[in-house]
């Protein structure tokens, strides 16, 4: 093949640059892009053999082979081949100095040798001792309130006892609660003492619409509790690419945040999937616009309280919409609806379709998760929970809970900001799937970059969580944040409930985000290690006999496996006054103190009790709802309707996340004016701006409005002739009469034009011939024999008879109108 086999000198690095720059980085450059392609198109994480091959064989081709100069070049320039000693020469100088002429490093105010250094510094210069700081003593402030003179202890025992009076509700009025706040009487007293941290704008009354508005942290009331009141404070939203969502912002406002998520070239995917099947069932192929304008009518139906796609179009009283009829034909909608893809045609193989009920929606899968993970990232307390696809398909992937509001449906854990609401990961539960991989390793398949991470600690000695737990997908989700930004505080807080808290999980994920992400959350007895079950079930019981508002301690305990029959000894023989009591000082500190928390007991009337719990309580109650806000927002006019497919429900599905991140986002750049605008305002904005440019093609299609139809006889006024030819009337048959003229010559033949003065069908050529037969002159065949069949029924041998009374038929003159 005329290679030549060149051994390189060890450590020559000034040679292997040029040749990897010039001659490779084509090479991998390429096959970096076939393989991204490749795993977009069939939306497999898993690449064969085969497909590795053809990928490297034709980067190879397309890179090196075919661009030669590139490779003799590089080779002549490093003095390799031809070898040349003096251009090896040329090139280490090149690579020693990088290109500087003269003498480097000689001149004589350089020093290289450490030990002048030092003794030149301590015989040229003078060191001083640090200078002292003379300590100033703090004023003491003295206040006189009603004659007495009051301290600084005075004024912060004063603050304090002020400020544990603050009690803060959730964004809920509702009663039955299970733990919740009540307004105070001294709540503006108590404000002006915090100052701006409790909120100085002046409050508005809120609108019905204004339900779906996320407070901004600002807005956020305080406890008075440190713990609770830190996480408030730095709980938030972070965007990582700012100058991206800043742009996309002032380019294309609301819908440019949109396409943050759903990108334009992934829509140009969607519009090519779906012309290949409209273009197999014979259909029109969709444009660019009409692809956004479909788009933008699926927003727009989650905020219109419309349950059937009919009743958008209808022209019924009360019932349709002017501006879907504006923008689409419902017969068009639903031809695009029926045929949408969301994925690549004959792209996945069967044996992968039989293997994951979730095949078909892979593709819009991994763009949303990818885009929510790499924009922006939440900050402070972030809930995980699950998310409900509902669905009644027969897939494998669905499942039933009678638990839930949506009985059916495909389940999704999700990781969502507390804050802002910001849906930061999500991913299946797995049901179903029956492919050789477990949850972890498909969502690093994904995330690459938490593939050594997640597997070491997983592997380590001291983590009993197994690569196959969905304990190990819950903590690649939750510590994808702070792989993605630590936080500026070091720590966050992961709130979940029983379903989802034990105390191997915490460990592990405390060990995984390296100490920065704790958990909290109720418990089953049953999911806790053996060692605190028995605690656990004594102090339950203790609790049952105790009045409301008692509480206990118990610490869970990181117990080595030979540790067993020693600590229950152990245990036994302790004297009783050294067991300490479950709500001692110590436990009380281990809570972050306390916080009060007012409910009903069903004795008050007006007011609810107080009672003092311990701070994790108040923050649990606090922080939990994030996942449930957001399915709030998505159920209060959801994007579903009556789909067979399950892959329209996820896609539905998914742009609402997109929608709801959107508006997370808008909040974050739009300044002081986003607090007036809902999420169902930012969803109209976005549905007008996807669908105006198919609004302005349509109008101008439709601007030749028809005149309106008004009767001839008004126009032009009544014509007093005997015979006149009109369009027949469909209204009361199909408008087909037999032309008598026809009849006459022996044919029997349609229509679709009648003579007012003797009530019969005529063809205009028949009707002309047989009324203004004066005016024909010809030789021809048919119109002579058209003229016998006149003189047979002028002498009463007529062909054919019909009949002579008034048909409805026959549109008269009075009865015709102009289009």
């Amino acid at each position: 093949m005329g290679i030549l086999l060149l051994a390189l000198p060890p450590n020559a690095t000034h040679l292997y640059q040029p040749l990897d720059v010039a001659v490779f980085k084509p090479f991998k450059s390429a096959v970096t892009k076939a393989l991204e392609s490749k795993l977009l198109d069939t939306a497999d994480m898993v690449l064969s053999t085969t497909d590795s091959i053809q990928i490297a064989c034709a980067a190879y081709q397309s890179t090196i082979m075919e661009c030669p100069n590139n490779v003799t070049s590089v080779f002549a320039s490093t003095g390799l081949f031809p070898a040349l000693f003096p251009n090896m020469v040329k090139r280490l100088k090149l690579y020693t100095d990088g290109g500087a002429k003269g003498k480097i490093g000689k001149e004589g105010w350089l020093k290289r040798k450490q030990e002048e250094i030092r003794l030149e510094a301590r015989s040229e210069i003078l060191i001083l001792p640090p200078a002292t700081e003379k300590m100033i003593k703090n004023a003491r402030v003295t206040v006189d309130i009603g004659g007495v003179l009051v301290g600084n202890d005075d004024l912060s025992r004063k603050h304090r006892e002020a400020t544990i009076d603050i009690h803060v509700l959730l964004n809920d009025d509702d009663d039955s609660a299970e733990w919740e706040f009540e307004d105070s009487d001294m709540e503006d007293e108590i404000e002006s003492l915090l100052g701006s941290e409790a909120g100085g704008e002046e409050e508005t009354p809120a609108s019905e619409s204004d339900a779906t508005v996320v407070i901004p942290p600002v807005h956020r009331k305080l406890t008075g509790n440190e713990y609770i009141d830190g996480l408030i404070r730095e709980s938030g939203l972070h965007i990582i690419r700012d100058k991206e969502v800043q742009s996309a912002y002032a380019d294309r406002g609301e819908l440019g945040l949109f396409s943050l998520f759903f990108t334009r070239g992934f829509r140009d995917s969607l519009q090519n999937w779906t012309n290949t099947m409209l273009k197999e069932k014979g259909k029109v192929e969709a444009t660019l616009f009409e692809i956004d304008a479909y788009i933008g009518l699926e927003i727009a139906m989650s905020i219109i309280p419309l349950t059937e796609i009919k009743e958008l179009w209808s022209q019924k009283l009360f019932l349709g919409q002017q501006d879907f009829t504006k923008t689409m034909a419902r017969n068009r909608f639903e031809s695009i609806r029926a045929r949408f893809q969301i994925h690549a045609p004959d792209s996945v193989p069967v044996e992968r379709r039989e293997q994951d009920p979730l095949w078909h929606s892979r593709r819009v899968l991994a763009q949303i998760q990818k885009k929510f993970t790499a924009i922006a990232v939440p900050v402070g307390a972030i809930s995980l929970d699950e998310i409900t696809v509902r669905t009644k398909a027969r897939s494998g992937a669905k499942t039933f809970m009678p638990s839930k509001p949506d009985k059916y449906g495909v389940r999704f854990y999700g990781v969502v900001g507390w804050e802002s609401l910001y849906t930061y990961s999500v991913w299946d539960n797995g049901s179903g799937n029956r492919t050789r991989t477990v949850p972890v390793d498909r969502y690093v398949d994904v995330f690459p970059s938490l593939r050594t991470a997640i597997f070491r600690t997983l592997g380590r000695n001291d983590i009993s969580v197994k690569r196959k737990d969905a304990s190990a997908l819950w903590i690649a989700m939750c510590g994808h944040l702070s792989k993605t930004f630590p936080a500026l505080s070091s720590r966050r807080l992961l709130v979940c409930d029983n379903f989802y808290t034990r105390h191997n999980l915490a460990t592990t994920l405390l060990a995984f985000t390296d100490g920065e992400m704790k958990m909290l959350g109720t418990v089953r007895i049953s999911l806790q290690v053996k060692w605190i079950g028995p605690a656990l079930d004594a102090a339950k019981a203790r609790m049952d006999e105790a009045p409301r508002g008692s509480w206990e301690l118990v610490a869970a305990l990181d117990v080595p496996t030979d540790w067993g029959k020693s600590h229950k000894r152990a245990q036994k023989k302790l004297p009783p006054h050294l067991k300490t009591e479950g709500d001692d000082p110590e436990a009380i500190q281990l809570c972050h103190d306390l916080a009060p928390l007012r409910r009903w007991t069903g004795e008050q009337v007006l007011h609810r009790q107080t009672f003092q719990v311990p701070a994790t309580v108040v923050a649990y109650n606090l922080f939990m709802n994030g996942v449930d806000r957001v399915d709030q927002l998505r159920s209060t006019n959801p994007i579903r309707r009556k789909e067979k497919r399950l892959s329209m429900s996820i896609l539905t599905w998914a742009i609402d996340l997109a929608l709801i991140n959107a508006f997370a986002l808008f909040q974050k750049v739009a300044g002081p004016g986003a607090a007036r605008v809902t999420l169902r305002e930012f969803k109209r904005r976005v549905a007008e701006k996807l669908t105006a440019v198919q609004r302005t093609r349509l109008d101008k299609a439709n601007r030749k409005q028809p005149a309106p139809k008004e009767p001839l006889n008004l126009v032009l006024g009544a014509d007093n002739s005997l015979h006149a030819i009109t369009p027949n009337s469909r209204q009361h048959s199909t408008g087909k009469l037999t032309c008598y003229l026809c009849s006459l010559r022996g044919f029997s033949k349609k229509a679709l034009f009648g003579c007012t003065g003797c009530h019969r069908g005529f063809h205009v050529p028949c009707f002309t011939a047989f009324h203004f037969r004066d005016a024909l002159t010809s030789s021809s065949l048919s119109v002579r024999s058209a003229f016998d069949a006149l003189c047979a029924a002028t002498s009463g041998d007529a062909a054919a008879q019909t009949r002579l009374k008034k048909n409805k038929t026959i549109t008269y003159l009075d009865q015709l109108e102009l289009l």
